[in-house]
């Protein structure tokens, strides 16, 4: 009797065991299949902002999906970002931005005006309506509550630099005009500055523009110059 008690409770150990290993297998499988997202303890989409509140050191915003303000701090951009909370360029130390951290999800050390030209001269910055940063008349940033109205005094622009990455070196501004591309106004665009896409000239500097040039499937009788010039002159009829 128990003998059999034994081999009875044997028999149910090897079924809990194999059904224990089944469960792991499908779980193995499903993880290989399906895609894990990350989920983040903090909603970082649901507190950023596009401009600069002072949050240096520490971060708090409204969740606008939990309807809540939450505050970060750098130990949680170190949890759910990986990023060091602070670089070493030199014999100077650079803390972590917490703000940038969780506004553009970049690892940026210092500020804007920690970042010098080659001669210790103060880096560039432009007036700008996207700017992240506001600065007064003394080129000191000043942080803003309320983008609506920001103190007086002050003005919104962009820096060429936003600060240091981990590996010590500048960290350009995603809105930094393209200094590649010249500024022209609509006086520059004459019959002279204006070249035909069969120019050989247009042809040999810009061939992978061409060959994504969309106007080329069009089925019209005339020709892909006519049409660009008619498009120019402000002659097609939608």
């Amino acid at each position: 009797m128990a003998k059999n008690r034994i081999l009875s409770g044997s028999r149910r150990l090897k079924k809990s065991l194999a059904l224990f290993l089944s469960l792991v297998f499908i779980l193995e499988l499903i993880l290989q299949v399906v895609p894990v997202q990350k989920v983040f303890a903090i909603n970082y989409s649901a507190i950023g902002n596009n401009y600069y509140e002072g949050g240096f050191d520490s971060y708090t915003g409204y969740d606008k999906v939990a309807k809540k303000e939450v505050t970060v701090y750098r130990y949680d951009i170190e949890r759910d970002m990986g990023f060091a909370p602070l670089i070493r360029i030199e014999r100077n130390y650079y803390d972590l931005n917490v703000e940038l951290a969780v506004d553009y999800r970049k690892a940026v050390y210092g500020l804007p005006t920690d970042v010098i030209g080659p001669k210790n001269d103060p880096q560039e910055w432009k007036p700008s309506s996207i700017g992240y940063w506001f600065i007064d008349s003394s080129g000191r940033i000043v942080p803003v509550k309320d983008i609506s109205n920001p103190p007086a005094g002050t003005k919104r622009v962009v820096f060429k630099y936003m600060g240091y990455d981990p590996d010590g070196k500048p960290v350009r501004d995603p809105y930094w005009p393209d200094e590649s591309i010249e500024d022209l106004s609509w006086n520059d665009l004459t019959a002279n500055t204006i070249l035909l896409i069969s120019d050989p000239r247009v042809k040999s500097s810009y061939p992978q523009l061409l060959n994504q040039n969309t106007l080329a499937d069009l089925k019209d009788s005339r020709t892909l110059d006519a049409i660009f010039t008619e498009i120019i002159n402000g002659t097609i009829m939608h």
